[in-house]
């Protein structure tokens, strides 16, 4: 029979057993747990990738679904049949994640239509022009330049401005002698 000093010998000794092992004990559960999380991500890939062969198998045959998906080292490259899109999967933390992988061509299709929507205004634009001109359509012919005649002045003509720009000067001459009359009879004003 347990005595009451018999008991507390007896707890104080599992207390003691507990305290030394429980440490222990805890790191072998985390190892345990990290082992269960990578056999599950594995898991998870195994039947990802299981699930993902036969989409590659039907497009080697010739059968097409929407996607396909082609492996790669880091996960899976998936292409989206029907718009062109592709992803990037990858298995992080146990669970498959797809993203985007930028494509520019969309861009460059977009750029490319506004071109050519560009070049077909500005040959409309060419043609109203040589139209406009009255050029042959011919790709040889080339447009005249339009035919201005200059007609030289008359004697009369050039002897008639001649006689302003003269008039003109003489009047500039007679306000400058002015001025210089004006402030050689006042002096500085200060």
């Amino acid at each position: 029979m347990f005595t009451p000093s018999s008991r507390r010998t007896a707890a104080h000794s599992t207390s003691i057993a507990l305290a030394t092992v429980t440490p222990r004990v805890v790191a072998n559960a985390r190892r345990g747990l990290r082992r269960a999380a990578f056999a599950l991500a594995a898991v998870a890939t195994l039947a990802t990738a299981t699930a993902a062969l036969p989409s590659v198998a039907d497009a080697a045959e010739g059968r097409s679904g929407r996607y396909t998906m082609t492996p790669t080292k880091d996960g899976f490259l998936r292409l989206d049949t029907k718009t062109g899109e592709m992803a990037l999967c990858n298995g992080r933390s146990g669970a498959f994640a797809c993203e985007l992988v930028a494509d520019d061509s969309r861009k460059l299709k977009a750029r490319v239509a506004e071109l050519e929507r560009q070049n077909a205004r500005l040959k409309a634009d060419n043609e109203r022009l040589d139209k406009m001109l009255n050029a042959d359509t011919n790709d040889n012919a080339r447009p005249s330049p339009p035919r201005r005649s200059f007609k030289l002045p008359s004697e009369q003509e050039v002897d008639k401005a001649m006689d302003y720009v003269e008039r003109m000067f003489r009047k500039f001459r007679e306000r400058l002698q002015r001025l210089e009359k004006e402030k050689d009879g006042r002096g500085t004003q200060l």
